[in-house]
């Protein structure tokens, strides 16, 4: 049988078969109901200098919840010992004293938002008096969550300005012996506080509570416990004048972990807490130098990209550029320097930075590449600026590193990393001017290249090369004159391999006129072995 108890018209409560369900304005409220029946009310009253429930509960030292356990009450008794107490709560003008903390304040934030008359009244009251009685799990659990930002700022400025409840706060965490219980109740406190006179009041308190706080940090195991511990304190002080006081303590700290991966991650929570501040200017020499004290290549470049990310169209880019390009050429390993050169390529591309930094650009590839990473960065660069007006700007210096990697292309000793170079630096000019300035020499050096291929032993060597060489050259097809064409396929057919079995013709068909087909078709029918 359904009983239902109403305590006012937006309060009540039903036992629906053995269970006890708590409804505001008919809807059901799931706030933890086992919360009522932790302390009562007339149990309170037993204890000496007892203000509140939240006391009570400490002072009993209960658990909170008993869902998981025994049930020792009847559901009926239950039901009406959960009745007996909201009636009490609600006759007292729902003073938050006489329930848990976490049960009194989300119903009066419900029963206020309903149009709950009296909840609408007390409710901001309610908050600041608990905040005055100084009961440090009590103002810790409004702060963190969030029931201050129901005040006005002038209405908060008043009750921060009450400097004897921070006091008592303030000598309560510093007493904490948990350390995870001080790093979550200063996370909480900092987050109240920010903005207002109290910062001031007890800074010299606070700064020493932040300073134990990332020693112990500083002293915690890598992994991801500490990731989030120092994670949390630079958020808590983020925004704050703090922050640039410390900031050399986090950049120490940073720098002290020993774990790459960590220190990468640390220094993201770094990079993220000043981003667009006037901060960013004034400690990135600092925030660059932990990306140089990062030994491991993949966690460097990581932490570059996210360095270079957070200065993007900003003057901080234009001024440090030069000192970007020295970290770049810092990073030992090849592939990284050049995935690092290209973050930076990207994060100045279309802007006026391009232009002004782009001679900079091709002198760190002619000084600071070599081999397969120079090769790269080119390609990267040409890719960059197709499409502007940069290339006939910057003309005669493109002519030039190219023309300069050329020559380490064609002295490389190796035939086919030859050939897999070569392939992969004309391909990068392809259609552009630089092709036809460069198309005769091209030509030579593919010839000289062919020609040293011929001479090696019949082989599975000389078999693939060739067939790299083909699919090159069955590419270049689609990018030359008519007449050059003709000298391509002719050239093709000197290549003593069957072309059947590489050649996709209806692909290569559409590339070429018909007769040039046909010359192709006659080719392939004599099948050259």
């Amino acid at each position: 049988m359904l009983k239902e108890f109403k305590v006012n018209e937006f309060l009540s409560l039903r036992l629906e078969g053995d269970k006890t369900f708590i409804y505001v304005e008919g809807k059901r409220f799931d706030q933890c109901r086992f919360l009522l029946l932790d302390v009562s009310i007339e149990q309170a009253r037993s204890f000496d200098e007892i203000e509140s429930i939240d006391e009570a509960a400490e002072k009993l030292d209960r658990s909170l919840e008993r869902g998981g356990g025994s049930r020792t009450i009847p559901p009926e008794t239950e039901f009406w010992g959960h009745c007996s107490n909201l009636q009490v709560w609600y006759e007292h003008e729902y003073n938050t004293r006489l329930l848990h903390r976490n049960l009194a304040f989300p119903f009066l934030k419900r029963l206020a938002d309903c149009g709950d008359p009296l909840a609408k009244k007390v409710f901001k009251e309610e908050i600041a008096k608990r905040l005055e009685s100084g009961f440090l799990p009590v103002v810790l659990y409004l702060m963190k969550e969030k029931y201050l930002s129901y005040f006005t700022s002038e209405e908060l400025f008043v009750l921060m300005t009450k400097y004897e409840i921070w006091q008592g706060v303030l000598t309560a965490m510093e007493a904490m012996s948990d350390d995870g219980d001080k790093f979550e109740a200063f996370y909480d406190l900092m987050f109240a506080i920010k903005g207002i006179p109290l910062m001031d009041a007890f800074s010299s308190r606070i700064e020493t509570l932040f300073s134990d706080l990332l020693t112990v940090v500083e002293s915690m195991a890598a992994g991801e416990a500490k990731d989030d511990a120092f994670s949390d304190l630079v958020s808590a002080i983020k925004g704050t004048e703090m922050m640039r006081e410390k900031f050399t303590d986090l950049v120490v700290a940073v720098g002290n972990i020993s774990d790459d991966r960590d220190k990468r991650y640390a220094f993201r929570d770094l990079v993220s807490a000043i981003k667009g501040t006037e901060m960013m200017r004034e400690k990135f020499c600092d925030l660059l130098t932990v990306v140089e004290i990062i030994s491991d290549s993949w966690e460097k470049r990581d932490a570059f990209f996210d360095l270079v990310s957070a200065i993007k169209e900003t003057d901080v880019m234009r001024e440090h550029f030069a000192d970007l390009l020295v970290a770049v050429g810092n990073i030992s390993d090849g592939w990284e320097k050049c995935n690092a050169f290209r973050d930076l390529m990207s994060a100045i591309e279309g802007t006026d930075v391009m232009g002004e930094k782009f001679c900079d650009l091709i002198s760190f590839v002619e000084t600071m590449l070599d081999g397969q990473d120079k090769r790269n960065a080119f390609r990267d660069l040409m890719f960059t600026i197709e499409g502007t007006n940069l290339k006939k700007k910057i003309k005669k210096k493109i002519e030039t590193l190219f023309s300069n990697i050329l020559s380490s292309v064609e002295a490389m000793p190796d035939t086919s990393n030859k050939v897999n170079a070569f392939s992969d630096l004309v391909s990068t000019i392809q259609g552009t001017a630089v092709m036809d300035i460069f198309s005769s020499r091209i030509d030579t050096t593919f010839s000289n290249v062919l020609n040293s291929v011929k001479g090696m032993p019949d082989g599975w060597d000389k078999f693939n090369i060739l067939n790299d060489m083909q699919k090159f050259k069955k590419k270049e097809i689609i990018f030359q004159p008519a007449v050059k064409r003709k000298e391509i396929i002719f050239q093709l057919s000197e290549i003593r391999i069957p072309f059947s079995e590489f050649y996709n013709e209806r692909s290569f068909k559409g590339s070429i006129t018909s007769d040039e087909y046909k010359l192709f078709k006659e080719i392939l029918k004599k099948e050259i072995d």
